[in-house]
């Protein structure tokens, strides 16, 4: 849940409907990076590498590498392959920032853009705009398994399991304590 001032995972996903084929594409018009831009007032609360996260391991979309930067901080870029085919999903979830209660942007647009270029994005080749969400506002839709998979990890154990030798020794450290306690 969208709370003021607080850090939430934002998921963006997208498929292209077609491959687009490189050899198709026109000079200075290749798909090189996918920019996403979150509304004013947000702001990417990417840290360290592993808080972006692929939601969509399977995909054939080729993402090579991606990053941020503190002085574009509204802003995520992702490369792609550009030897390789623009086909599959793209779905990849980080944290952003909220602002305060006053300062959630009524427009609340977020961008993807499809850039032949990094990081200003001068030669932009698509934008579509994506409809953010507000405080207290759920989601409508639950993550693929795949997707909360990657988000959560594996369906192990969430706590530490003891020990078997630690069981063999508690009655033991138990009675040796109770010994040297003074009566």
């Amino acid at each position: 849940r969208a709370l003021p001032d607080r850090i939430i995972t934002v998921a963006v996903e997208f498929t292209f409907n077609l491959t687009i084929s490189r050899e198709h594409e026109l000079a200075g018009q290749s798909l090189r990076v996918i920019q996403i831009v979150a509304p004013d007032g947000l702001k990417m609360g990417v840290r360290r590498p592993k808080d972006v996260t692929p939601l969509a391991p399977s995909s054939s979309l080729a993402i090579t590498v991606w990053n941020w930067t503190g002085t574009m901080p509204r802003g995520l870029w992702f490369g792609l392959d550009e030897q390789r085919n623009v086909t599959g999903k793209f779905h990849y979830a980080f944290p952003v920032l909220l602002p305060g209660v006053s300062e959630m942007p009524y427009n609340n647009l977020w961008s993807v853009k499809l850039c032949a270029d990094s990081p200003f994005c001068k030669t932009e080749l698509l934008e579509v705009p994506l409809p953010g969400f507000f405080f207290g506002e759920e989601p409508d839709y639950d993550l693929s398994q795949e997707a909360f998979d990657a988000l959560m990890g594996n369906h192990g154990p969430r706590c530490a399991q003891p020990l078997a030798l630690c069981w063999f020794w508690l009655p033991w450290l138990l009675l040796a304590s109770a010994a040297a306690w003074p009566s």
